[in-house]
């Protein structure tokens, strides 16, 4: 019989024992891939070609749409393969790792002094920046996005639990939050155009609807969705 344990504070689950502190070597595998797959919404330019020696930290390809966010090679090598599938769209990049791996070299930069824009330079050079994805949708982070006032508003209910308030009390809630505690001056959210119930939750804690994004969203099957963009202002900054 299974046994329940239910989560109260944080993430620190109860269980009985301890992880043994201990580090090992792993086995070299014989091949490392880079996708771009596994990045929503990054359509790859290659910076290589099959034949190049690069070290690990040497970009293989950009996002088209944001030329700055570079994937650099996870380890040092040669390239093995640029794989493609229908109509040539890159599937990965191929490395052949040396036995004695070499690294790309950045700057250390004192972090109590470091302004924000080399900490995001550094970043996006070294390929840390894909690691930091915006929710809710799962998207590469936009370095060019600098307004730490404005946040986006995300929620999901299982279908059982509509109609019940639950979901209006909590966007209220985390409204409160926004504008009250972190001082927010503007709060956006998306929605699908069939999602009548999630727009009158929008609506009725004073949601402006301000467009349609057209074709915003490829789901996991291959359907192709807009999203209707709705935002609210904080009241206090409307006085």
């Amino acid at each position: 019989m299974s046994k329940v344990i239910t989560l109260r504070k944080g993430l620190d689950i109860n269980l009985r024992g301890k992880a043994q502190e201990s580090l090992a070597d792993a086995p070299q595998a014989s091949e490392y891939a880079l996708s771009p797959l596994d990045f929503e919404g990054v359509t790859p330019k290659l910076l290589v070609k099959v034949g190049d020696e690069v070290k690990a930290g040497t970009p293989l390809f950009f996002n088209k749409y944001s030329e700055r966010v570079l994937f650099t090679s996870p380890v040092s090598g040669t390239v093995a393969a640029v794989n493609r599938g229908e109509k040539r769209k890159v599937l990965s990049v191929t490395v052949t790792p040396d036995a004695t791996q070499s690294y790309e070299e950045f700057a250390k930069p004192d972090l109590q002094k470091a302004s924000r824009e080399e900490i995001v330079e550094l970043l996006l050079r070294s390929g840390l920046w894909p690691m930091i994805v915006q929710r809710p949708y799962g998207i590469i982070a936009d370095p060019r996005r600098e307004n730490p006032q404005v946040r986006m508003l995300g929620y999901w209910l299982d279908e059982a639990q509509w109609g019940k308030g639950y979901m209006t009390e909590a966007v209220k809630a985390v409204l409160n939050y926004g504008f009250g505690t972190l001082k927010l001056s503007l709060i956006t959210a998306n929605c699908y155009p069939h999602n009548e119930r999630s727009q009158q939750v929008l609506k009725r804690q004073g949601f402006v609807h301000e467009g349609t994004l057209h074709q915003a969203e490829v789901t996991y099957d291959g359907h192709v969705y807009d999203h209707q963009c709705y935002y609210l202002t904080n009241p206090e900054h409307q006085k």
